[in-house]
């Protein structure tokens, strides 16, 4: 049996979770190779994130109106963050309509992008009913695992 994607974000959570600095696993032709960032000597590490990043977090934010990314100040807005590193895309397809547009009504689950990563396309939902009030990532740009892609306020 083959491993999936799924099988690998359970790998992720569980090294997410535990204190190794490094797993590696091989099987079946296929290797995985997880690393905490290691400091060079004389650095600092940040602290490392909970397994909250990825997810979707609560945070009073004020956002600006700069071509269009967001629309008016959100108190306690919903961040919805990357759950890994991968390329955006705010459509389906190149000549669809994007999943949202700022203003727009959500419902939690509705989707709201997708990040391509391993060439696997994997939607990025909704965790909260509300309105879009920013969006924070580019159409095809590359995102960074924690990265803000859209901010929802709570109706």
């Amino acid at each position: 049996m083959a491993m999936n994607i799924n099988d690998i974000y359970k790998l992720w959570d569980r090294f997410d979770a535990s204190d190794a600095d490094e797993l590696l696993v091989e099987a079946e032709g296929m290797t995985l190779h997880l690393r905490r960032n290691a400091a060079a000597p004389g650095e600092q590490t940040a602290p490392r994130a909970g397994k909250e990043l990825g997810k979707a977090s609560p945070e009073k934010t004020v956002t600006q109106s700069k071509d269009s990314d967001a629309i008016h100040t959100a108190t306690n807005a919903t961040r919805v963050e990357s759950p890994l590193a991968g390329i955006f895309y705010r459509a389906s397809a190149p000549d669809a309509e994007p999943f949202v547009k700022l203003g727009q009504q959500v419902r939690s689950g509705d989707v709201v992008g997708i990040v391509e990563a391993m060439k696997m396309m994997n939607e990025i939902v909704a965790p909260v009913n509300g309105t879009v009030t920013a969006i924070r990532a580019e159409d095809s740009a590359m995102v960074e695992y924690g990265q803000v892609l859209v901010e929802i306020s709570e109706n």
